[in-house]
């Protein structure tokens, strides 16, 4: 389980490097998902 949340954690840093002048709108589904799914405090993102 940590070795694939790993592998999602890059693939995203991965995403953020190529969207660098669009970051919100690049991780909004991610956002969402995070929120609304997993109901993971936004207060642990900043």
């Amino acid at each position: 389980q940590v070795k694939a949340h790993g592998k999602k954690v890059l693939t995203s840093f991965g995403d953020a490097v190529k969207n660098m002048d669009n970051l919100k709108a690049a991780f909004a589904k991610l956002s969402e998902l995070h929120c609304d799914k997993l109901h993971v405090d936004p207060e642990n993102f900043r």
